[in-house]
């Protein structure tokens, strides 16, 4: 039985996944107990732009990757210097946090909200004619 013929966004997105295990291949640390995404240079640029402490690494890890994450599908792009751009261009953009709430989460929870209204607005075009 033949295989289905792969579509152009699923070529980019094994592409992109088969050059991103070459990058960690190449580029990975050493296996110790640390926690070796705090040591990724652009994870490490992101928490610095943000402000994010080394100790508080673990609290902000979930939220710093789902901001990067949207920061490379913005950019188009996984180079650093293009995410924090399209980030500052972000933070330059929404309001600025109150004072119970830090950069990270005040960024954090525009990004979920932009993220919502996509997926809302995709689906909503499912409905239209």
């Amino acid at each position: 039985m033949d295989k289905p013929e792969e579509t152009l966004v699923q070529k980019r997105i094994r592409e992109s996944l088969e050059e991103k295990k070459k990058e960690e291949r190449s580029s990975e640390p050493p296996k110790t107990s640390i926690d070796s995404d705090k040591y990724d240079v652009t994870n490490m640029a992101l928490a610095d732009f943000l402000g994010v402490k080394s100790e508080d690494w673990a609290e902000y890890r979930d939220k710093l990757a789902v901001i990067r994450e949207w920061g490379e599908v913005t950019a188009r792009s996984q180079d650093r210097v293009e995410i924090l751009s399209v980030l500052k261009y972000l933070e330059d953009k929404i309001a600025p946090p109150s004072l119970a709430e830090d950069r990270v989460k005040n960024m954090y929870r525009y990004i979920r909200l932009d993220m919502d209204s996509t997926k809302i607005q995709k689906e909503k075009e499912l409905y239209e004619k």
